[in-house]
């Protein structure tokens, strides 16, 4: 029996890419994924609620290219031809115009987010890691 002890993230990490590489990209992936969907729920609720509701619909988590080990996901608002895309005045409301006063809602949810993170980034993992095993022993 290999007895294992690992206190850091970046000793999982290594763990994971010396002797599971395969499983270690796809749980990486899943993980910061699913991080980062919380921070697009914490944008859609603070998101001013207009008329067409486009700002809250045209939000999506888009995969970013990076290296396998460090990957990357960024909240985006949509534009496009559908109406559930058209975030693209979101700028407009984050700031202001000459005639609109500002509502900052996507600086201040990121404020609140990222004392959080570390937490979330473990309460996360850890959920995956449980679904990975359950998915990989069919239990």
């Amino acid at each position: 029996m290999i007895d294992i002890k690992m206190t850091g993230v970046d000793q999982v990490r290594d763990f994971l890419k010396d002797y599971a590489p395969k499983e270690a990209v796809k749980l990486l992936n899943n993980t910061m994924r699913a991080v980062t969907v919380e921070y697009k729920k914490e944008i859609q609720r603070r998101a001013p609620t207009h008329r067409t509701l486009n700002l809250k619909k045209s939000l999506t988590v888009k995969k970013r290219k990076a290296p396998k080990f460090e990957p990357r996901f960024s909240v985006v608002f949509s534009q496009g031809r559908k109406a559930k895309r058209d975030g693209f005045y979101w700028r407009f409301v984050e700031y202001g115009t000459v005639k609109t006063t500002a509502q900052p809602f996507v600086e201040p949810s990121i404020s609140a987010m990222i004392p959080k993170t570390d937490a979330l980034v473990g309460e996360m993992f850890t959920k995956k890691l449980q679904a990975r095993f359950k998915k990989n022993l069919k239990i």
